[in-house]
C-alpha cells in the first residue's frame, strides 16, 4: 500500500506577473514570536482551567500528598498543551481576516484617490502614481495597499499591463470586491470606457457596502460579547464552589466528578464552536 502523501504547506508568498515575489493574500504564515505568545497564552489559560476542574486528586484525608502535586502538574502540561494546538489556528484564521480587511479599506481608499485625480482629467497611469504617493502618506511605505501600487508601477515602466496585475491582486487577494473591480477595469479600458465614472460608481459602491457591514458588525459585537459571557460563566461558578466550599469541590475530583467535569468540558467547547458559526452565519 504506497505512502500517504504529506499535504503540503501553503505559502503566503507566490509571484506576480513581474515574476516578483508578492504577498497571498489568501494564506497567513504565523511567526515564530506570534505562535510563541499565542502559544504561551492559550498554554497558561488552558492549564489553569484545567486545574480549576481537576486538581486536587490522589488527596489522603483531605490533605495532598505528592501524587497530587505530580498530577496537578501534569494535568496543567497536558490541558495546555492541547489548549495551544486548539487555539493557534484560530487565532491564524482571525489575524488572515484582519489582514484582509485592512486591505479591503486601504483598496477603497486606493479608489477614492484614483477617482479623484480621473476626475481631475489625469491619466490612468497619473491615477495610480498619484494614489501610490497618497497611500503612502496616509499609511506607510509598508502598507498593503502601498506596496501593490508601487508593483503596479513597475508593471508600466516594464510594459505589463494593469489589467493583468489587478486581476492577480484579486487572485491573491481572494477578497470579491477586488476580483470584480479587476473585472470592471478590464472592460472599461476597453472602447467606450468611461474610466472615471467607473472608478467613482465603484468606490460609492464599495463604500456603501463596507458602511453596511461595519454597522451589521457593531451590532453582532454584542452578541459575540454575550457569547463569551455565557461560555465564560461556568468557570466562574465552578470556581466559586470549589474555593468557598472546599469539601464540596472534593466531588469534582471523585471518578463521577471527572467523568462528569469531561463531558462538561465537551460540551462546553462544542457549545462555543456552534454559537461561533451562528454568530458569522448571521453576519453573512
Amino acid at each position: 500500500m504506497a505512502k500517504k502523501e504529506k499535504k503540503e504547506k501553503l505559502s503566503q508568498w507566490t509571484k506576480n506577473p513581474l515574476n516578483e515575489t508578492v504577498m497571498d493574500y489568501r494564506v497567513y504564515e504565523m511567526s515564530g514570536f506570534e505562535r510563541a505568545i499565542y502559544g504561551l497564552l492559550a498554554f497558561i489559560v488552558g492549564g489553569a482551567c484545567g486545574l480549576l476542574f481537576f486538581s486536587g486528586m490522589f488527596k489522603r484525608d483531605g490533605m495532598a500528598t505528592v501524587y497530587t502535586y505530580i498530577a496537578d502538574i501534569v494535568i496543567f502540561v497536558v490541558v495546555g498543551i492541547a489548549a495551544a494546538a486548539f487555539f493557534i489556528p484560530i487565532r491564524r484564521k482571525q489575524l488572515l481576516e484582519k489582514r484582509r480587511n485592512d486591505l479591503r479599506a486601504q483598496f477603497r481608499d486606493m479608489l477614492e484617490s484614483i477617482s479623484a485625480s480621473l476626475a481631475a482629467n489625469g491619466t490612468i497611469q497619473d491615477a495610480f502614481i498619484s494614489a501610490y504617493s497618497d497611500m503612502k502618506m496616509q499609511y506607510s511605505e509598508e502598507a498593503y495597499i502601498t506596496n501593490e501600487l508601487e508593483q503596479f508601477q513597475n508593471a508600466v515602466r516594464n510594459n505589463v499591463a494593469l489589467e493583468d496585475m489587478i486581476d492577480d491582486l484579486g487572485r491573491r487577494s481572494g477578497i470579491e470586491d477586488i476580483v470584480d473591480f479587476a473585472d470592471v477595469f478590464r472592460v472599461s479600458r476597453g472602447p467606450g470606457g468611461n474610466m472615471a465614472n467607473v472608478m467613482r460608481q465603484t468606490h460609492d459602491i464599495l463604500g456603501d457596502k463596507m458602511t453596511i457591514e461595519d454597522e451589521i458588525d457593531s451590532k453582532m459585537n454584542s452578541n459575540k460579547l454575550e457569547l463569551n459571557v455565557i461560555m465564560v460563566a461556568p468557570f466562574a461558578i465552578v470556581a466559586m464552589l470549589k474555593y468557598t466550599n472546599p469539601t464540596f469541590g472534593d466531588s469534582f475530583v471523585t471518578l463521577r466528578g471527572i467523568g462528569v467535569s469531561i463531558v462538561a468540558i465537551i460540551m462546553f467547547a462544542v457549545a462555543y464552536v456552534l454559537g461561533q458559526k451562528i454568530v458569522e452565519g448571521a453576519r453573512k
